[in-house]
């Protein structure tokens, strides 16, 4: 069966290639798959919008579809009315499709009203932030209060975990303690020599002495007892929500909150990331991770997570490594708030601006302008701009983005001709809202 592009897009058939383009942002942004976690029902949804798209921009395309599209749907006025009846109806199912979607208690997801709630109702999350069900397991000792509401959340904490008894953790440490036992041994052995030997001769110093070891090692092994309580009993809560995520530590027991951590998106500009991995005799030894959640227009940190994890295959167990897999779902999230905010930043703008980090020097510098259509490197001295027709391809090597113009070519093995520019991903900021919106704005996937 013949597909109605201009159906898909939403547009008359005789829309100019502006709103052609604008049609597609708007459905593009829409029906992301990142936005609606990969229901396929909206993949599908954003596949045809593609191929709509790649069909009427362009020109000898267009004209092809075009003839089709009026022998399919334009032969008579019977055959018109019936397109139209058919367009109605494929109008509302497509709606009944998404809110049902919107409002299935089981899908992660969130409407445009939810964007603006910032309190966080206390309700324990039900999933985890990657969709698992949590069924009551997991204990939170504390809610969020300012991220909007919930989406997942994680815990450390199983419910009915309690803290050691204090007493029995004294007791564990002294008999096990290689400091204290041996303290404890040399203090009855004064003790004894001293009523043994000397019970009718009073020595006061020797007492006093006594006195002092038994008090010491008192001392040390409540201390000794305290640590291991903490170190027993050390747990964390994190949260996704709609509008930011939050972090919170305790130790001992679930009242003494050590950590407390609540970062709304609206009090956050940039995100910038780096991992570096490290080898000893080529062989991988672990990945140390940095992410900087930035405010550049306060000139602030909001929150840094710093950290090392183990895994060559650069994808870590959940469970072990919380606080990494907290920054990770939040980036995601991070993103689809962009993502929201991109329709509006465009018509005022004109472009989405994104900066690069300076590491170690704790400052950041505009680097590259994304509009509809066009991608602009600012060199400072002198501004590179592709346009989408320009670009021959768009790739990663390493931690850098490469985007080589149709003009470039490589002659021999070390002489080059043409355009060529990389972009430092390890550097850039928001890093995987640029690919997304790259994606959609150029129509270039980033291989």
């Amino acid at each position: 069966m013949q597909k109605d592009y201009y159906l898909i897009l939403g547009i008359s058939s005789s829309a100019t290639l502006e709103e052609i383009k604008k049609a597609y942002r708007i459905n593009a942004i829409k029906y992301h798959p990142d936005k609606n976690f990969g229901d396929p029902a909206f993949a599908q949804k954003f596949l045809e919008i593609k191929e709509a798209y790649d069909v009427l921009i362009d020109t000898e395309r267009r004209k092809e579809f075009d003839i089709k599209y009026h022998q399919f749907f334009a032969n008579s006025s019977a055959s018109e009315a019936k397109h139209k009846q058919n367009q109605q109806e494929e109008r509302k199912q497509q709606q009944e499709k998404e809110e049902k979607f919107r409002y299935d208690p089981y899908k992660q997801f969130y409407s445009s009203f939810d964007r603006e709630q910032q309190e966080t109702p206390q309700f324990e999350p039900v999933k985890t932030p990657w969709g698992e069900d949590i069924n009551g397991i997991l204990e939170f000792f504390i809610l969020p209060k300012g991220i909007g509401k919930i989406i997942g959340g994680y815990s450390t904490l199983v419910r009915g975990t309690k803290s050691i008894s204090f007493w029995k953790l004294l007791f564990t440490v002294i008999i096990s303690s290689y400091i204290i036992l041996p303290s404890l041994a040399i203090i009855m052995f004064l003790i004894w020599q001293h009523w043994y030997f000397n019970l009718h001769k009073a020595d006061a110093t020797q007492t006093l002495l006594i006195a002092y070891a038994i008090i010491a090692s008192i001392i040390i092994g409540l201390r000794v007892a305290n640590h291991y309580n903490t170190v027993a009993f050390k747990h964390l809560n994190y949260f996704i929500g709609v509008n930011g995520f939050a972090l919170f530590k305790c130790e001992g027991s679930k009242e003494n909150i050590t950590s407390k951590e609540e970062i709304n998106f609206n009090n956050v500009t940039d995100l910038v990331l780096r991992m570096q991995t490290r080898k000893q005799n080529f062989q991988y030894v672990d990945t140390n991770y940095q992410f900087l959640w930035l405010n550049t227009k306060t000139k602030k940190m909001v929150f840094e997570s710093v950290g090392t994890y183990v895994d060559k295959n650069e994808n870590p167990n959940k469970y072990a490594y919380p606080e990494y897999w907290l920054n990770k779902e939040a980036e995601k999230y991070w993103t689809v708030y962009l993502l929201d905010k991109m329709e509006k930043t465009l018509q005022e703008k004109g472009y989405l601006e994104f900066n690069v980090y300076v590491w170690g020097k704790n400052t950041y510098l505009p680097y590259i302008q994304l509009g509809i259509g066009f991608i602009t490197l600012l060199d400072g001295k002198e501004n590179v701009t592709y346009k989408f027709n320009d670009i021959k391809r768009m790739y990663t090597k390493g931690t850098d983005l490469f985007i080589e113009h149709k003009n470039y070519e490589k002659v021999l093995f070390f002489i080059k001709s043409g355009n060529k520019n990389s972009i430092p991903l390890d550097s850039l900021c928001n890093r995987q809202f640029f690919i997304k919106a790259t994606e959609i704005l150029l129509g270039y996937s980033i291989a």
